[in-house]
């Protein structure tokens, strides 16, 4: 592969198994030498800014270290095959940077700095980084109100004479340090585009880690699971980090995963969730439906039963009252979710992060607790359990019960957190260590676990539970639905 400008040419030279060999430029020629999985272990310039980087690998195949005359870079990855923390180390000073990705699989975190995801796009793209808005449009990328042009192409940015690497990032004062976006939106940290499911560096044109997903059969990069954009920078992109696209592919699936669904899942109140890699619509129908009967200018079921009624006069404001009231539960969270339950529209599995309404409630709520599940993670646990949240028997003597029925009464003046304890009922909550710092300090990530099944939601004494759990099905409405709830807190350890 060549790229040709007015005044530099560049090649790129590849083996039989599609793994680069050499690159050359105007200034400067790189080789590199791979393992037989496909991994580079040596990538060393001659010319200008001549230098030798070694590269290190775990068992799995995920790079651990890169090592040069200018210094080090090490690289820590979770039991889940995310990268975590990346420490660079020049000789004289260290810098360390930690990453969380979320039960949904989108980097929700950068050195404490939370990381905002659109759901409705085809792609990952950025919505803001902590307080920072970003907004992506055709050819143009907006960071805090100041547009800049994504180039000579809109699918990722690259330079002309060099398509591996990246354009130069987007200048903000805002943006925390550490943290960069590209002119198409992509997350740059410690020198890494953060692209979906993997980390992709550009300095040697490979992923750190091999693709999760098997390779297509055929495909000239079928024999090389670290290369990017099936070595065809110039016509193809990898924005999930599993399979490379083409410019054209990519315009047809988003122009295809837009639309009504899609605005309206961007507007519902329940944060992104992602089952085997697909944005699931169940709370955008809910949301529809519940938009539908508020709007004063279309008669809902109500309004037209009430008119039908043999006292209109009465029927219509409380079919009016009760058209409102179903689109305050289908438009809410919590709503959305037991739409999704009750009609069989909602995966069996439900993800949600720490920017969701009922996860904040839910990490509210642990207040109490937070102490003793830290007592237990010092005293050596791998994991805190026995936590959560405990509804209590069904009986009038109940203080939880009598806020659940006054909740249910009067659920459009209902707190968040009213709705939430209602909607889940009984949960538990686990913790674990994720990263321990120098500082003494500590990342503790924290799951509450809830079921959703019929007997769950009919709760009373005398109820065989596991009888009307077995009569919903697996599958299909009513059906057991299990909700995860995940967030991180940095803490003094």
């Amino acid at each position: 592969m060549a790229a040709t400008t007015r005044t530099t040419a560049s090649t790129w030279t590849y083996d039989s198994s599609g793994r680069m060999v050499e690159e050359r430029g105007a200034y400067a020629r790189t080789s590199y030498a791979h393992d037989a999985a496909g991994a580079i272990l040596r990538a060393e310039r001659r010319g200008e800014g001549a230098s030798i980087v070694r590269f290190e690998y775990d068992d799995t195949g995920r790079r651990i270290r890169a090592g040069s005359d200018d210094g080090t870079t090490s690289y820590v990855w979770d039991d889940y095959g995310r990268l975590r923390t990346v420490v660079r180390d020049d000789g004289t000073e260290t810098e360390r940077t930690d990453l969380w990705v979320n039960a949904l699989g989108e980097l929700a975190e950068v050195d404490g700095t939370p990381l905002c995801w659109d759901p409705t796009a085809p792609v990952p793209t950025l919505l803001s980084v902590g307080d920072v808005p970003i907004l992506t449009a055709p050819g143009l990328l907006g960071v805090d109100g100041t547009w800049t042009l994504s180039g000579w192409r809109q699918a990722r940015s690259g330079l002309l004479h060099d398509p591996w690497s990246g354009t130069d990032v987007v200048a903000s004062p805002r943006l925390p340090d550490g943290i960069d976006v590209s002119p198409t939106g992509t997350v740059v940290v410690a020198g890494l585009e953060l692209t979906g499911a993997r980390a992709y560096d550009p300095t040697v044109r490979s992923f750190l880690s091999p693709d999760p997903l098997p390779p297509v059969a055929g495909a000239a990069w079928a024999d090389n699971p670290y290369a990017f954009a099936g070595n065809d920078p110039v016509n193809q992109t990898d924005p999930n980090g599993l399979r490379p696209i083409t410019d054209a592919q990519l315009a047809a699936y988003g122009a295809g995963r837009q639309g009504l669904l899609g605005i309206s899942y961007h507007f519902s109140n329940n944060s992104a969730f992602k089952v085997d890699g697909d944005v699931h619509a169940s709370h955008a129908l809910s949301w529809m439906l519940g938009m539908s009967l508020l709007n004063p200018l279309t008669p809902g079921p109500g309004f037209i039963v009430g008119a039908l009624s043999p006292l209109p006069a009465i029927g219509i404001p409380i079919g009016m009252a009760a058209d409102f009231y179903a689109g305050t539960v289908l438009t809410s969270g919590q709503g959305e979710m037991l739409f999704g339950w009750a009609t069989g529209t909602s995966p069996r599995t439900l993800l949600y992060g720490s920017d969701n309404k009922t996860t904040q409630v839910v990490r509210s709520e642990l207040r109490d607790q937070r102490r003793d599940i830290l007592d237990d993670l010092k005293d050596g646990d791998d994991v805190a359990t026995g936590y959560g949240y405990r509804a209590g028997p069904a009986s009038l003597t109940n203080q939880n019960i009598l806020r659940d029925i006054r909740t249910v009464a009067t659920w459009p003046l209902a707190s968040e957190r009213d709705r939430t304890l209602l909607t889940l009922g009984t949960y538990d909550v686990d913790a674990k260590v994720v990263s321990k710092g120098n500082d003494g300090t500590a990342v503790i990530e924290y799951t509450a676990t809830n079921e959703t099944s019929l007997g769950s939601a009919l709760r009373g004494s005398g109820i065989d539970y596991d009888a009307l759990n077995r009569a919903a099905g697996d599958h299909g409405p009513l059906s057991r639905v299990t909700e995860r709830f995940t967030w991180t807190e940095k803490v003094k350890w």
